[in-house]
């Protein structure tokens, strides 16, 4: 009887001690647990962040995209405009030697014609102005 009293005894500190050990255990556990949770919602706010901060980046990236297309646009325009000016002043015949000549007969001939017709205008002139003379006395 005294040894299953003792046993009892030692089964029963034993009993005790893992019982001890267990509630260190569950409380380790739950400690644990709501440090999980913690980071699960530091995980969550990150991510939403993170999630923000790439809509917003999605977003200017688009802007941007949006603002060298138009860009783009643009200097194609330009590069037609330029390309048809050029052309339009290639397309231009530079004026050949005889066309200069020709234009320069044609010049001198107007200036002949122009100082023909100034001096037969000075003749008429000089005409009316001894015939009005005549008329006045």
């Amino acid at each position: 009887a005294v040894a299953s009293e003792a046993e009892f005894a030692v089964k029963s500190s034993r009993a005790q001690a893992l019982e001890t050990e267990l509630c260190e255990v569950q409380m380790a556990l739950e400690s644990e647990r709501r440090a999980a949770a913690s980071h699960r919602i530091q995980l969550s706010e990150v991510r939403q962040a993170g999630d923000f901060a790439l809509g917003s980046a999605r977003e200017r990236i688009a802007s941007l995209e949006a603002q060298l297309e138009a860009a783009v646009s643009s200097t194609r325009n330009l590069e037609v405009e330029l390309s048809s000016c050029l052309r339009s002043a290639t397309d231009v015949p530079a004026p050949s030697s005889a066309r200069c000549s020709a234009l320069d007969d044609t010049a001198k001939r107007l200036e002949a014609e122009n100082a023909r017709l100034t001096a037969r205008a000075e003749q008429m002139s000089c005409v009316i102005r001894k015939q009005k003379q005549r008329l006045t006395e």
